[in-house]
This record gives structure tokens, C-alpha cells and sequence, in this order.
């Protein structure tokens, strides 16, 4: 039943944005793995923004290369894991890579696609994440996070905004109301990703 309902709303919600421009979004995929403190990381964030924050476009043609891009590998990383912070208690993970940079298509163009892991003391003393990707020079900048804890099969969605900066990663299965605001922000994660995900979400 809950189910049901999100996706109505959804449907409506879709209904209100078909036409509406596309904010600047990133988008994160974090798994715990299970039994060794670790959480894996997906992270895309639109090649557009981080030109505009880093100059990617060496030779300032408006035309960005993948060997431009390339060559900024260490400087985007550097810039993304500054403005992403994960803590196991009061203790901050540390970040590594662990594949090189890649890129992503979406629906409003061409994303880097970051693949990291971040080493935990312990987990299991509670997990928050603080986001501020971009809100220095666009507030209205979003990171959209799935949020898949060790063990377990189901996702928690979450919006990081200027004024939702830092929130808890929950580790246990959370309540019917509680997943249904996850099915709805899961929903609209999949909108605003792009339209192409939409026939898939529908389709559950």
C-alpha cells in the first residue's frame, strides 16, 4: 500500500516537473561492506560544475576533452573528498580511490564518475555524513545519496542541501512512514537523474 501511494505521488510530481530545468545535482551511491568497516563509494558529479569551480577547459575553448579531464584527476578528487565528510562517531573515515576517474552520460550531459572507499574505525557507532559539494558558489547545488548499509538489501534516500548539510546514515531498517518518504525521495532521485530511469522505477 505505501508503495502505491509513493508512486501516485510520484506520478504527480513528475507531472509537475516534465518541463521544469534540470538544478545541479550530484549523485551518490554508498554501500557498507559487510564485517570490515568499509563503505564503497559511487559518486557522479556533472563535468559542468566542476569546470566551473576548477577550470578543467585548459586551453578555454569551451570545448572539455576527456585528456583535459584526465589530466585533472588528482585536483577533482582532491576538491570532491574536501566536501564530503563521513564520520563513525566522532571518528572521521579516510578516503582513498579505488579505480580510476571515469565518465558517465546522463540526461543533461556528461559526468565524472568517482569510485572511492572510505575506511571506518567502527561503524556500528553510528554513521553521519556531511555534504557541501559546490553550496560556496551554488546554493541551490543538491547531493542525492542511496545509502545501502552492511547486510542489508534495502536503500535509504537522502537530499543534502544547503540546509540539510549533515544528516545520519541510519543502520537498522527504518518504520512504514519512514520508508515511505524514502520511496518518494528514491522516486524523485530517479527523476532527476534523468527520464530514462523512469519506466524502470515504474516498473517495480
Amino acid at each position: 500500500m505505501i508503495r502505491r501511494i509513493a508512486l501516485f505521488l510520484i506520478a504527480l510530481a513528475l507531472h509537475a516537473t516534465a518541463f521544469a530545468h534540470k538544478p545541479s545535482d550530484s549523485y551518490l551511491t554508498l554501500r557498507g561492506v559487510d564485517g570490515n568497516d568499509t563503505i564503497a563509494v559511487r559518486w557522479d558529479v556533472a563535468l559542468r560544475d566542476l569546470d566551473y569551480v576548477l577550470e578543467l577547459d585548459r586551453d578555454g575553448n569551451g570545448n572539455l576533452t576527456w585528456g583535459e579531464v584526465r589530466m585533472r584527476t588528482d585536483d577533482i578528487v582532491k576538491y570532491a573528498t574536501s566536501h564530503l565528510q563521513l564520520n563513525a562517531g566522532d571518528k572521521a573515515c579516510e578516503w582513498s580511490t579505488t579505480a580510476p576517474l571515469q565518465l558517465d552520460k546522463h540526461s543533461d550531459g556528461t559526468y565524472a564518475v568517482l569510485s572511492l572507499s572510505a575506511k571506518c574505525e567502527r561503524i556500528s557507532n553510528g554513521l553521519k555524513m556531511r555534504y557541501s559539494l559546490l553550496f560556496d558558489v551554488d546554493p541551490s547545488h543538491r547531493g542525492l545519496v542511496q545509502w545501502i548499509s552492511p547486510g542489508s538489501t534495502s536503500s535509504q534516500a537522502l537530499v543534502f542541501g544547503t540546509d540539510s548539510a549533515e544528516q545520519k546514515l541510519a543502520l537498522v531498517p527504518q518504520g512504514p512512514w519512514s520508508t515511505l518518504k524514502q520511496y518518494l525521495v528514491d522516486g524523485m532521485w530517479h527523476i532527476w537523474i534523468g527520464y530514462d530511469h523512469i519506466l524502470f522505477l515504474l516498473s517495480l
